[in-house]
């Protein structure tokens, strides 16, 4: 169909065809084409059936700025965008704006670009990800190959304490960044019963990241610092994964297989989850773990956790971290479930050969966000001291599953407990624990409801 200023001047009908071909329009004053412009055909992807006839874009719609989301247009490039608001203990309050190109329908090539300004450490932050979708028709559903950047600070030198004397004012000095990359290529394989509840997927994807260090105490200087010596390390970790998911309403499952390996270490895991459904949307969930190192002379920073990951254990930078180096206080509280996942911590149990470990979780009582868990840990002899088996039970508060939860341990081993008192952990409140697993949260999937 042609156009001029948004009235229809003529059109032409063409059968369907394979491959190219060149289409034939009687000379007109127009100032578009559009393709099936009357929106009679079922098409999915409407956003490449536009040409202009004049300007340098031509095939680009105009732009169309959305807060958070609005259904798919296919007359407008749309642009979304969302402020966003962030804190640690290093960078102090973040602000920023996320600037997103996905709604409802799946894009052939989607990004997120969140710039932030941390005004604590005076720089800027922020992570940013893009991602083309490829539908092959073939053994795969979608194929999806793109790449993911974060950059925070994780620790950050006290001026005042550590450099008195310092006649520099600008935070930024004294604050430690790390920066990541992670490029990756994820396979979706197609279902045989398009109604079928089980999903699964192939995952490469290889992390690297860029650390500055504080080697300030391991030099020798001419002259008083007055500010950190900074140094930098750039590390990788290749990962490939199997992840199936059977999402059924009762007694749902999954399960995901991880190797991961770099110049240092190979190891393999295996994470299971299974849940028991009751009523009202309930369950009983259970999650097994079981890991070891395949080779590897140099596993300390890799190591196999019995309490789960504290932030300076978070090798890959996956996760998010309210204080990732602290040793004390609400950012030594906070912690992922990966590995053993023991809700209390414990310098037990960190294993450079194998761990394997039980979790479960009750059904919520009534309709208060209370469960109860228990966790049973076990690995290899060199990791543990008399008592072979590490235990803990208490409960728990879910405010939102998977994602803020706060854990109250009641009941663990003896061995345990006299570790906490070797380590300064002396109080009950010192032995609870949460998790904030922000990185969790799918923004695409958030939209998605909003828009339905």
């Amino acid at each position: 169909s042609g156009y001029k200023d948004g009235k229809l001047v003529g059109q032409v009908w063409y059968g369907g065809f394979e491959g190219k071909r060149v289409f034939e329009f009687p000379p007109s004053e127009v100032d578009k084409f559009i393709i099936d412009g009357q929106n009679t055909i079922h098409e999915v992807n409407r956003q490449n059936n536009t040409l202009k006839t004049k300007g340098l874009f031509k095939r680009a719609e105009p732009l169309q700025l959305n807060f958070l989301a609005k259904i798919d247009n296919p007359e407008k490039t749309q642009l979304n965008y969302l402020p966003i608001l962030g804190y640690n203990m290093y960078n102090k309050f973040m602000l920023g704006m996320a600037f997103y190109n996905y709604s409802l329908l799946q894009k052939k090539f989607e990004f997120t670009i969140a710039p932030m300004y941390a005004f604590g450490s005076n720089t800027p932050v922020g992570f940013a990800d893009f991602q083309i979708n490829l539908t092959p028709n073939q053994a795969f559903q979608k194929v999806s190959i793109g790449a993911k950047f974060k950059s925070f600070a994780y620790d950050f030198a006290d001026r005042d304490r550590l450099f008195p004397n310092s006649g520099i004012s600008d935070p930024s000095f004294f604050a430690f960044n790390y920066y990541k990359a992670e490029p990756f290529l994820k396979f979706e394989i197609k279902k045989k019963n398009p109604r079928s509840s089980i999903s699964q997927s192939i995952m490469m994807r290889s992390v690297v990241t860029y650390i500055e260090q504080d080697e300030t105490y391991t030099t020798i200087f001419t002259e008083i610092q007055q500010s950190p010596y900074k140094t930098s390390t750039i590390n990788y970790v290749n990962e490939l994964s199997y992840n199936l998911e059977n999402s059924r309403a009762i007694n749902p499952f999954g399960f995901n297989v991880k190797v991961q390996q770099n110049d240092d270490f190979s190891k393999i895991n295996l994470t299971a989850n299974y849940s028991v459904t009751f009523k009202d949307k309930k369950s009983l969930d259970f999650r097994l773990f079981a890991g070891t190192f395949i080779s590897g002379k140099s596993r300390g920073l890799y190591r196999y956790r019995a309490s789960g990951y504290l932030g300076y254990q978070d090798y890959l930078y996956d996760y998010n971290f309210v204080g990732r180096n602290e040793y004390q206080g609400l950012g030594f509280a906070q912690f992922a479930e990966e590995d053993g996942a023991m809700k209390i911590w414990s310098p037990l149990g960190q294993s450079d050969q194998w761990l394997v470990a039980l979790n479960i979780k009750s059904p919520k009582f009534f309709k208060l966000p209370v469960k109860l868990f228990a966790d049973v840990v076990t690995c290899d002899a060199n990791a543990l001291l008399q008592e072979k088996i590490l235990y803990t039970a208490g409960f728990e508060i879910c405010f939102w599953k998977d994602i803020f939860e706060i854990y109250v341990p009641l009941v663990y081993n003896q061995e345990i407990a006299n570790t906490l008192k070797l380590n300064g952990k002396t109080t009950f409140f010192e032995t609870i624990r949460f998790t904030f697993n922000i990185n969790k949260i799918n923004i695409r999937d958030l939209i998605g409801k909003s828009l339905l």
